[in-house]
């Protein structure tokens, strides 16, 4: 849903069109829902998210645990680019 340059949203759960054209915040007000939401810190081990873009498909895994805020905050273990 969003992606800086040492950090990535991703949200589970949401159409391509949402992440394209919806903010984070958008997509909260919309229905209410607590959508599967994760944001994701660069902790070294990559330089940017310079390679992905907003509405990518991608798969995720945190390093360690998340923190309990909403989205829930990780530092980032591995990336992948989906279809």
């Amino acid at each position: 849903m969003e992606v800086e340059d040492k950090s990535i949203l991703v949200a589970n759960g949401i159409t391509k069109e949402q992440a394209v054209h919806m903010s984070w915040k958008e997509l909260s007000k919309v229905d209410g829902k607590m959508y599967d939401a994760y944001t994701f810190k660069i902790d070294g081990f990559f330089e940017s998210f310079s390679d992905f873009k907003k509405g990518d498909k991608v798969k995720v895994w945190g390093k360690g645990g998340a923190n309990e805020s909403y989205p829930a905050q990780s530092e980032l273990d591995k990336i992948e680019l989906t279809k």
